[in-house]
């Protein structure tokens, strides 16, 4: 019997964007979740993570991939994308609260590794021509970088709308902390960290 093309494997998104880099093919659509899209995801995780369930499904994501080359997104760069915006301002938080190994560990697993051929910091995910350079630069990028020179303007429309993803989940995650207490601040963090690593699915 002939081995079957397609495979279908439940995996945490967290556990996806760290375990292989992902390409957005270039002629795929770009980024273009609104506030309420994002709204929306933060809310509906957020009390999934505070009622500890043992896990939340966010939809099917549908990977091609030839051989042993980058997979590429055929559906879900949205939701890949949102996720690593998320994972990204988390790193920041910690950074701001000094927390400097979280915010390393989340850098080094989820969102940018060392390729050992070039010895450059690549992206786990690559969006699309239009928005590449832009998440990377403006997104991806750790405070504790110094910013590009000169920095990546919002040149699309889809540019703008990942800053303002970026704002509302900072923005999101910030006043949870805030009211919450900073001592609990940084549990509050990883347990959203450990959930999109393994209960996102």
């Amino acid at each position: 019997m002939a081995k079957s093309p397609f495979k279908f494997e439940p995996k945490g998104i967290g556990e996806l964007i760290s375990g292989s880099r992902l390409f957005v093919p270039l002629n795929q659509r770009s980024y273009a979740w609104e506030e309420r899209n994002i709204t929306d995801l933060l809310q509906d995780i957020n009390a999934a993570v505070i009622n500890s369930d043992s896990d939340y499904f966010l939809g099917t994501i549908v990977l091609v991939q030839e051989d042993d080359k980058i997979p590429l997104i055929a559906d879900g760069q949205q939701r890949l994308a949102t996720t690593s915006i998320i994972l990204a301002r988390i790193r920041d938080i910690f950074y701001s609260i000094n927390r400097d190994p979280r915010a390393r560990g989340i850098d080094d697993m989820y969102l940018r590794k060392i390729d050992l051929d070039t010895e450059e910091t690549v992206p786990q995910l690559q969006l699309n021509t239009n928005d590449n350079e832009y998440f990377r630069a403006n997104i991806l990028r750790s405070p504790k970088e110094v910013a590009p020179s000169p920095a990546v303007p919002a040149v699309y429309k889809s540019n703008r709308l990942l800053h303002k993803a970026s704002v509302e989940i900072e923005k999101f995650f910030r006043a949870n902390i805030a009211n919450m207490g900073p001592a609990h601040g940084p549990d509050y963090l990883l347990k959203w960290v450990n959930f999109l690593k393994s209960k996102v699915s």
